[in-house]
């Protein structure tokens, strides 16, 4: 009978069609207000089937978002999205997240673990937790003791749900490092800007077939800032090059998940189509404001010109003279 087909379907996490879909959000501080548009603008433009995520992987500010999504089941995505959007609307200005030691920056250099004192950010997450994840979720972060990217889920336990999130968003230096199960851990983004592996990894645990995996992929790495030139600053070209560093390796990761899985369905990997700012720590509302509503720009414009993932690739290899595969086959691949 149909109906007991589709209620095995939902125990096991898969729809009646027997697909699992999965979303991957990538590392960025206050970019990931531009991840939230983007979330918000797939479910209005999708079927409502089409954006029923089973898992969520996040990596740093992307461990936060998943943090918020993964409170709603599955079938919730438009009330975890509301959620989300709630949360980047209630952040006014950088002592939201973060504020100076007693003593400043001598302080943080000199006898804290991080340059700032990141507690607000802990208050906003304890503000904002329902006590209770009701879809997996995995969060990557950098263990300092082994240079290990570690992975945490759901069975870490509800009390350790923010913990290890604040692990994954733990910017080297200026965030304290987290010591946690054992490792001293920071930001995820160290070794991945996106988890795409994870989500597809927990996907193929309800199906066991690849093929029968859909991953959407939000990124906020981008290279389109200002061109260089010879006037600039020593921190704007510093920016510059970081921003072109994060967006080359997103891509190769993306170009790695779709080597690695040739028959897993990567569907939209959503990116910035223009410059989100060269600090990537500015919380202030005009900032937040301009990444969301850009989120929601570019979202729309992949769906509705059906731009997928493996497109986006195809591009970015011609732009780098078709050279990637040999980049590929130089890199040792575990899965």
């Amino acid at each position: 009978m149909w109906w007991v087909t589709f209620l095995f379907a939902s125990i096991a996490g898969v729809h009646a069609d027997q697909y699992c879909r999965a979303l991957a959000l990538c590392s960025g501080g206050s970019f990931g207000a531009y991840e939230a548009g983007a979330f918000a603008q797939l479910l209005k433009m999708l079927p409502a089937q089409e954006t029923q995520y089973n898992a969520v992987a996040g990596v740093s500010v992307g461990s936060l978002s998943s943090f918020m999504i993964a409170q709603y089941p599955m079938g919730q995505e438009i009330q975890a999205s509301a959620a989300l959007t709630n949360l980047w609307n209630s952040i006014n200005g950088s002592s939201s997240v973060y504020v100076d030691w007693p003593g400043g920056i001598i302080t943080g250099l000199t006898v804290e673990r991080g340059l700032v004192d990141n507690s607000p950010l802990r208050k906003l997450m304890e503000k904002n937790w329902s006590g209770k994840f009701q879809r997996n979720i995995t969060v990557g972060t950098t263990n300092l003791n082994t240079g290990h990217f570690d992975n945490y889920n759901e069975t870490t336990g509800a009390n350790n749900a923010i913990e290890m999130s604040i692990c994954s968003a733990s910017i080297p230096a200026f965030f304290p490092f987290q010591s946690f199960m054992g490792g001293n851990y920071v930001d995820g983004m160290v070794v991945y800007g996106i988890d795409i592996d994870s989500a597809v990894k927990r996907c193929y645990a309800v199906t066991g077939d690849y093929s029968k995996i859909i991953v959407d992929m939000l990124s906020d790495h981008h290279y389109a800032l200002n061109q260089s030139n010879a006037n600039m600053k020593a921190y704007e070209a510093y920016e510059r090059a970081n921003a072109i560093k994060k967006y080359d390796k997103g891509l190769f990761e993306l170009y790695w998940a779709l080597s690695a899985y040739p028959t897993v369905n990567f569907r939209y990997y959503i990116m910035p189509s223009t410059s989100l700012g060269a600090i990537c720590l500015n919380f202030t509302k005009v900032s937040i404001d301009y990444n969301y509503n850009l989120g929601i720009k570019d979202a729309n414009y992949i769906v509705s010109n059906n731009v997928y993932a493996r497109d986006i690739v195809n591009q970015w290899i011609a732009d780098n003279g078709g050279i990637i595969k040999d980049r590929f086959k130089s890199k040792t691949i575990h899965i």
